[in-house]
């Protein structure tokens, strides 16, 4: 059964996120929208809130980068046909691209009277999209300047921004260089990746993702 909580949710991605994005030409698909261009595709997610319920609605806004084959070889698992967090190579939760860099959750609950607190609600998402979501995904709108993040040291600008951890991201880098047919930079990548994953859980994972990559 459909909620008051659940319409006014939803009407808050009708009213103002859905058409903000799709200025952008975003896509809404379910909770995810998405933008193709190319190779690369911009997702954003909305998440809702693991204790949900009939009282209190809780979402927050998940910003991630796609390319094809890019985590699907690196999990060793089938590429998806339906994008998803999971399957990006480059995430940001969105209050973490604010200056403060903290989490941010908006909060609805049946206690408010609706009108004014979901049109500042609305208001806000779309804001947090035009001053934090779309600069972090307008850096990424080739797959070079994907590499050149991902080779790049890890800085505190981009500390929140997964994966973290700098092994992984060269792992990606590796398989976006031999998507480009570029051997050089593959082997260079792969070998950086398995020195610095030596001895770490994942070293597993990077023997068998040279041995495919390379052979």
């Amino acid at each position: 059964m459909v909620t008051e909580l659940d319409r006014r949710f939803g009407n808050i991605l009708k009213d103002y996120l859905t058409p903000f994005l799709n200025g952008w030409d975003f896509r809404k698909r379910r909770l995810s929208y998405l933008r193709n261009k190319d190779s690369v595709t911009w997702y954003v997610g909305v998440q809702r809130g693991r204790w949900n319920n009939n009282a209190r609605i809780e979402f927050t806004l998940n910003c991630g980068i796609f390319v094809p084959g890019v985590v699907s070889t690196y999990t060793n698992r089938p590429e998806t046909t339906s994008i998803g967090l999971s399957d990006c190579c480059i995430i940001a939760r969105i209050g973490m691209l604010s200056e403060k860099k903290l989490d941010k959750w908006w909060v609805l609950e049946d206690i408010v009277e609706s009108s004014d607190s979901d049109i500042t609600i609305g208001t806000e998402v779309n804001s947090y999209m035009e001053q934090y979501g779309l600069p972090f995904l307008s850096r990424f709108q080739t797959t070079e300047q994907i590499l050149s993040f991902l080779h790049a040291p890890v800085s505190s600008d981009d500390s929140l921004i997964q994966p973290q951890n700098r092994t992984i991201r060269l792992a990606y880098a590796a398989i976006l260089h031999s998507m480009r047919s570029e051997h050089d930079e593959l082997s260079s990548a792969i070998e950086a990746a398995m020195e610095a994953g030596h001895g770490t859980p994942i070293e597993g994972v990077l023997s068998r993702l040279d041995r495919k990559l390379r052979n």
